[in-house]
Protein backbone atom coordinates (compact mmCIF):
# COMPACT_ATOMS: atom_id res chain seq x y z
CA UNK A 1 0.00 0.00 0.00
CA UNK A 2 2.76 2.42 0.94
CA UNK A 3 4.87 1.44 -2.03
CA UNK A 4 1.87 1.93 -4.34
CA UNK A 5 1.28 5.41 -3.01
CA UNK A 6 5.00 6.19 -3.24
CA UNK A 7 5.06 5.06 -6.86
CA UNK A 8 1.97 7.08 -7.74
CA UNK A 9 3.25 10.18 -5.92
CA UNK A 10 6.61 9.79 -7.67
CA UNK A 11 4.85 9.53 -11.05
CA UNK A 12 2.76 12.58 -10.18
CA UNK A 13 5.89 14.47 -9.11
CA UNK A 14 7.67 13.53 -12.34
CA UNK A 15 4.64 14.59 -14.38
CA UNK A 16 4.43 17.94 -12.58
CA UNK A 17 8.18 18.40 -12.99
CA UNK A 18 7.81 18.04 -16.75
CA UNK A 19 5.01 20.58 -16.68
CA UNK A 20 7.13 22.98 -14.59
CA UNK A 21 9.97 22.59 -17.08
CA UNK A 22 7.62 23.27 -19.99
CA UNK A 23 6.12 26.31 -18.28
CA UNK A 24 9.59 27.60 -17.42
CA UNK A 25 10.79 27.12 -20.98
CA UNK A 26 7.68 28.82 -22.37
CA UNK A 27 8.07 31.78 -20.03
CA UNK A 28 11.72 32.22 -21.00
CA UNK A 29 10.78 32.15 -24.69
CA UNK A 30 7.97 34.64 -24.16
CA UNK A 31 10.22 37.05 -22.28
CA UNK A 32 12.88 36.73 -24.98
CA UNK A 33 10.38 37.52 -27.76
CA UNK A 34 8.99 40.44 -25.75
CA UNK A 35 12.44 41.94 -25.14
CA UNK A 36 13.57 41.38 -28.73
CA UNK A 37 10.44 43.08 -30.03
CA UNK A 38 10.95 45.99 -27.63
CA UNK A 39 14.53 46.36 -28.88
CA UNK A 40 13.53 46.30 -32.55
CA UNK A 41 10.51 48.62 -32.21
CA UNK A 42 12.39 51.92 -32.87
CA UNK A 43 13.88 50.40 -36.02
CA UNK A 44 10.48 49.19 -37.20
CA UNK A 45 9.00 52.65 -36.59
CA UNK A 46 11.49 54.30 -38.95
CA UNK A 47 11.49 51.46 -41.47
CA UNK A 48 9.57 53.20 -44.22
CA UNK A 49 10.04 56.91 -43.61
CA UNK A 50 11.32 57.49 -47.15
CA UNK A 51 8.44 55.60 -48.76
CA UNK A 52 5.18 57.32 -49.67
CA UNK A 53 2.01 56.44 -47.79
CA UNK A 54 0.28 55.28 -50.98
CA UNK A 55 3.00 52.70 -51.56
CA UNK A 56 2.77 51.50 -47.96
CA UNK A 57 -1.00 51.05 -48.18
CA UNK A 58 -0.70 49.22 -51.51
CA UNK A 59 2.07 46.95 -50.25
CA UNK A 60 0.19 46.10 -47.06
CA UNK A 61 -2.99 45.35 -49.06
CA UNK A 62 -1.04 43.01 -51.35
CA UNK A 63 0.55 41.27 -48.36
CA UNK A 64 -2.78 40.77 -46.58
CA UNK A 65 -4.41 39.46 -49.78
CA UNK A 66 -1.49 37.05 -50.12
CA UNK A 67 -2.10 36.01 -46.51
CA UNK A 68 -5.76 35.28 -47.28
CA UNK A 69 -4.92 33.30 -50.41
CA UNK A 70 -2.21 31.16 -48.82
CA UNK A 71 -3.74 30.55 -45.39
CA UNK A 72 -4.41 26.94 -44.43
CA UNK A 73 -8.18 26.68 -44.15
CA UNK A 74 -8.06 22.91 -44.58
CA UNK A 75 -9.39 20.06 -42.55
CA UNK A 76 -8.50 19.36 -38.95
CA UNK A 77 -6.13 16.48 -39.61
CA UNK A 78 -2.72 17.26 -38.13
CA UNK A 79 -0.30 17.68 -41.02
CA UNK A 80 3.25 18.89 -41.18
CA UNK A 81 3.44 22.60 -41.85
CA UNK A 82 3.22 23.34 -45.51
CA UNK A 83 5.13 26.10 -47.22
CA UNK A 84 1.93 27.99 -48.03
CA UNK A 85 0.95 28.35 -44.37
CA UNK A 86 4.42 29.67 -43.51
CA UNK A 87 4.28 32.13 -46.42
CA UNK A 88 0.81 33.19 -45.29
CA UNK A 89 2.00 33.93 -41.77
CA UNK A 90 5.07 35.81 -43.03
CA UNK A 91 2.96 37.90 -45.41
CA UNK A 92 0.56 38.88 -42.62
CA UNK A 93 3.29 39.81 -40.17
CA UNK A 94 5.16 41.73 -42.90
CA UNK A 95 1.97 43.63 -43.73
CA UNK A 96 1.55 44.51 -40.07
CA UNK A 97 5.15 45.67 -39.79
CA UNK A 98 4.76 47.86 -42.87
CA UNK A 99 1.60 49.41 -41.43
CA UNK A 100 3.19 49.76 -38.00
CA UNK A 101 5.99 51.83 -39.48
CA UNK A 102 3.41 54.58 -40.09
CA UNK A 103 2.31 54.84 -36.45
CA UNK A 104 3.30 57.76 -34.22
CA UNK A 105 4.88 56.23 -31.13
CA UNK A 106 7.09 53.27 -30.34
CA UNK A 107 4.42 51.90 -28.00
CA UNK A 108 1.84 51.85 -30.79
CA UNK A 109 4.30 50.06 -33.10
CA UNK A 110 5.11 47.54 -30.38
CA UNK A 111 1.43 46.88 -29.66
CA UNK A 112 0.52 46.37 -33.33
CA UNK A 113 3.43 44.05 -34.09
CA UNK A 114 2.90 42.05 -30.89
CA UNK A 115 -0.80 41.64 -31.59
CA UNK A 116 -0.06 40.60 -35.18
CA UNK A 117 2.37 37.95 -33.96
CA UNK A 118 -0.27 36.67 -31.56
CA UNK A 119 -3.02 36.75 -34.17
CA UNK A 120 -1.19 35.45 -37.22
CA UNK A 121 1.50 33.18 -35.74
CA UNK A 122 0.22 31.78 -32.46
CA UNK A 123 -3.57 31.79 -32.78
CA UNK A 124 -3.71 29.34 -35.75
CA UNK A 125 -1.73 26.74 -33.78
CA UNK A 126 -3.93 27.23 -30.73
CA UNK A 127 -7.11 26.99 -32.81
CA UNK A 128 -6.00 23.78 -34.53
CA UNK A 129 -5.14 22.13 -31.20
CA UNK A 130 -8.52 23.05 -29.76
CA UNK A 131 -10.39 21.95 -32.88
CA UNK A 132 -8.67 18.58 -32.93
CA UNK A 133 -9.67 17.98 -29.30
CA UNK A 134 -13.20 19.36 -29.50
CA UNK A 135 -14.81 18.45 -32.79
CA UNK A 136 -18.42 19.24 -31.85
CA UNK A 137 -20.56 21.51 -33.99
CA UNK A 138 -21.42 23.60 -30.92
CA UNK A 139 -17.75 24.37 -30.39
CA UNK A 140 -17.29 25.42 -34.01
CA UNK A 141 -20.32 27.70 -33.91
CA UNK A 142 -19.23 29.27 -30.63
CA UNK A 143 -15.70 29.76 -31.98
CA UNK A 144 -17.02 31.53 -35.07
CA UNK A 145 -19.32 33.71 -33.00
CA UNK A 146 -16.54 34.58 -30.57
CA UNK A 147 -14.49 35.84 -33.51
CA UNK A 148 -17.36 37.47 -35.42
CA UNK A 149 -18.94 39.52 -32.63
CA UNK A 150 -15.81 41.46 -31.53
CA UNK A 151 -14.70 42.03 -35.11
CA UNK A 152 -18.15 43.35 -36.03
CA UNK A 153 -18.13 45.64 -33.01
CA UNK A 154 -14.70 46.97 -33.94
CA UNK A 155 -15.70 47.41 -37.57
CA UNK A 156 -18.82 49.33 -36.64
CA UNK A 157 -16.84 51.61 -34.32
CA UNK A 158 -14.34 52.51 -37.06
CA UNK A 159 -16.59 52.67 -40.12
CA UNK A 160 -18.74 55.77 -40.10
CA UNK A 161 -22.43 55.30 -40.64
CA UNK A 162 -23.89 56.76 -43.84
CA UNK A 163 -25.37 60.19 -43.35
CA UNK A 164 -28.81 60.77 -44.66
CA UNK A 165 -29.44 64.00 -46.45
CA UNK A 166 -32.15 66.03 -44.84
CA UNK A 167 -34.02 68.55 -46.89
Amino acid sequence: MISGSAVSSRALWQHSRVDEFTVSKTMKSSILVFLALMAVTPILKTLSEATSSDSIWALSAILFILNMLLADYGDLEPKPHRLTSVLSMNAAISGSVVLASRLRSNLEVFALVLSSVLLFALFPFFRKKIQVRACSIIFRISENLSLYVPSSALRSSFVPSPRHCSQ
